[in-house]
């Protein structure tokens, strides 16, 4: 009886010991079990131990602005002359007043410059009324633009001629007329075409064929805008306004 006591003692004793030992190790072993198949698994909403470092500050820099008070950058100005372009010139000629005149008569003026003749049956008088338009709208005194009509048909257009064709659009529109040498020359320098076209309708005189852009032209004769035809009162108003 003795003995057996003694064997359930020592049975007990280790059975003890070994159910401490796994309790022991259940109480240290937290790790997470992977979830079963199918199970959905929260997000976590534990902050991340990550610690993002700051850029260093480098002493004398600034702080950078906050991106709300950071301000749009300005408009590039517009360019003082169309670069690599060459177009305008010296050239003498006579005004529809009989004025003897150069590209320098009328210093500290920016000149609007248009080729053509007064018997043209479209494009010139539309081109001069939109010239009209700008002064009428935006220097009505002329006291900043100068508004040069240029003809390309000597033989007709004389002063006279230009004189009562010019004071049909605007006061401030200055007619110009010459030699035939003369003329080119101011042709050649603004890179206008010119020639004889084919005779007018009524057959009493031969139409010109030419170029229709005006020219803006800066008081130092460099130029600054070419408007084309298509070009309204308006476009032309609102380029003028970057230079002028």
């Amino acid at each position: 009886m003795k003995v057996n006591l003694t064997g359930f003692l020592i049975v007990a004793a280790i059975g003890f010991a070994l159910g401490g030992a796994f309790a022991l190790l259940q109480s240290k072993d937290q790790t997470v079990q992977p979830p079963a198949a199918g199970s959905a698994v929260a997000p976590s909403t534990a902050p991340s131990a990550a610690i993002t470092a700051e850029p260093p500050v480098l002493e004398g820099v600034p702080p950078m602005p906050e991106v709300a008070n950071v301000a749009a950058p300005e408009a590039k100005p517009a360019e003082a002359a169309i670069a690599g372009v060459t177009v305008g010139g010296a050239f003498t000629l006579t005004d529809h007043k009989g004025n003897v005149v150069t590209e320098k008569s009328w210093p500290g003026k920016f000149k609007l410059v248009f080729f053509g003749f007064t018997h043209c049956t479209d494009v010139c008088p539309a081109t001069l009324q939109k010239i009209a338009a700008v002064m009428e709208n935006y220097d009505a005194k002329g006291e900043k633009l100068v508004p040069l009509f240029i003809t390309v048909d000597p033989e007709h257009d004389t002063q006279a001629v230009m004189a009562a064709y010019v004071g049909g659009y605007n006061p401030n529109i200055i007619g110009l007329t010459g030699t035939p040498e003369q003329l080119k020359a101011a042709e050649d320098g603004y890179k206008v075409y010119a020639a004889q076209g084919a005779a007018a309708p009524a057959g009493d005189h031969m139409m010109m064929d030419h170029s229709s852009y005006v020219y803006l032209m800066s008081p130092d004769d460099k130029l600054l805008e070419v408007f084309a035809s298509d070009k309204t009162a308006e476009d032309m108003i609102a380029k003028i306004k970057l230079h002028l």
